[in-house]
């Protein structure tokens, strides 16, 4: 969905038999070779997009999102969420100041 939204193509032709996951995540010789021979003659390609089909695609992913439904799976939560961090101070201001040094 991001690369769809960012680049305004699309993925046409994935083998059957092959998981749609990211190539470098393919567990097997045999799954890869499909992949690639369906790269190498055209039968998987990418396909660019018209502008009207690329902002039907966004309006339609912000309704989804709208609603509640998760579109993409989500991010893991830092190990240290709830736990405080001490800022360091910028040399030359005055340490009594709390919080991130200002830009």
């Amino acid at each position: 969905t991001s690369i769809v939204e960012t680049y305004g193509v699309k993925l046409l032709g994935w083998p059957t038999g092959v998981p749609f996951i990211d190539p470098s995540s393919i567990g097997t010789i045999s799954e890869i070779c499909k992949f690639h021979n369906a790269l190498k003659s055209g039968e998987c390609c990418w396909k660019k997009l018209l502008k009207a089909k690329c902002s039907a695609f966004s309006s339609e992913l912000e309704a989804c999102h709208a609603s509640g439904e998760v579109v993409k799976k989500p991010h893991k939560k830092c190990l240290d969420v709830h736990v405080p961090h001490k800022w360091k101070n910028p040399l030359g201001s005055n340490p009594s100041k709390e919080g991130p040094p200002s830009k």
